[in-house]
């Protein structure tokens, strides 16, 4: 997973409640998990 960002893949999940959330530990970045298919799971 990248931080779209940043596009750094070094990323935490805070999962709470129903929603999981990340935060990018190089920009700071924090917001939803959205989990999208790879190209090669088509």
């Amino acid at each position: 997973m990248r931080c779209p960002q940043c596009g750094s893949e070094k990323v935490i999940l805070d999962t709470g409640g129903q929603t999981g959330k990340y935060r990018c530990l190089k920009c700071g970045y924090f917001g939803p998990l959205i989990i999208q298919e790879n190209d090669m799971d088509k």
